[in-house]
């Protein structure tokens, strides 16, 4: 089984000197201290969401199927499952860092949440 895993851990260079804006549907979103942007503003009561999880960023940067894709991929595989019925799950995507230096992402901490919509 082949998942997609956009948030792999490890050191990449920037991949684009300027952020693109998405034309697909936004996968993944990063505010806050990113100096790359190519979302606008998010305040407290921008419903959706970010609204309802109280998030509120000056800008952010969105990346669609398109520029995930554009980026170096990366695969790992992990046993997955219980004792007596394991199986092996591949899952495959751009390194966390290439994404956060593509987003000029600063600071030492980021809080990530997920939705899965499959």
């Amino acid at each position: 089984m082949r998942l997609v895993l956009p948030l792999v851990l490890a050191l990449a260079t920037p991949v684009w000197a300027e952020m693109p804006a998405p034309k697909g549907h936004v996968l993944l979103t990063l505010g806050g201290a990113v100096s790359e942007t190519n979302l606008p503003a998010r305040g407290e009561n921008d419903g959706g969401l970010l609204g309802y999880l109280e998030i509120t960023h000056n800008g952010a940067a969105g990346f669609d199927t398109a520029m995930l894709d554009a980026l170096d991929q990366t695969e790992i595989t992990i046993p997955y499952g219980p004792e007596g019925n394991k199986r092996e799950i591949t899952f495959s995507g751009p390194l966390l860092s290439a994404v956060m230096t593509m987003a000029g992402a600063e600071g030492k901490t980021a809080k990530p949440m997920a939705l899965d919509g499959y």
